[in-house]
């Protein structure tokens, strides 16, 4: 719709989330055509550290959603992980330093670990589990997995 009105688009869903805005640290998952991500790569080089041309429009949504569904996963594992390791007896900081330097290591546990004081870092478990993303935000992520899945199943 876009290039028939004569504007130029591009799709760029981030990783990051506000603390990677706040810092300029954001990833950028680029979808559109590439003379457009040419043209304005200095504004995503401006907002972020790092961008991805992941393929034509959609793509970089795409991208994300399978991220997404990663990374929900991985926050699950940890979390009921680390649950057992507590009920069994293990100090959180302990379990966690294990995790951390061994082959569970992912971002969940070591950078957004869901228990409070497992790793000592101002993030939500660690703050009353002040969330900087709404239910709604992410119940409109799943929606999307689904209906992504749902598609390209269907071959939509």
């Amino acid at each position: 719709m876009a290039n028939q009105k004569g504007c130029k688009f591009l799709g760029a869903p981030v990783s990051g989330g506000v603390v990677g805005a706040e810092n300029g640290t954001l990833t950028f998952m680029v979808g559109g055509d590439e003379s457009t991500l040419t043209a304005a790569e200095h504004l995503l080089d401006s907002m972020g550290s790092r961008w991805v041309y992941c393929g034509p429009a959609g793509s970089g949504l795409v991208a994300k959603i399978c991220n997404n569904m990663i990374l929900g996963m991985t926050m699950a594992a940890v979390a009921e992980a680390m649950n057992l390791g507590i009920k069994l007896g293990m100090e959180p900081k302990v379990l966690a330093s294990v995790i951390n330097t061994s082959t569970g290591r992912c971002w969940a546990s070591e950078i957004n670990n869901p228990v409070p004081g497992a790793i000592e870092k101002q993030i939500p478990s660690n703050n009353d589990y002040l969330v900087r993303i709404t239910a709604p935000k992410r119940l409109k992520l799943l929606i999307q997995i689904l209906c992504i899945t749902f598609f390209s199943k269907f071959g939509l």
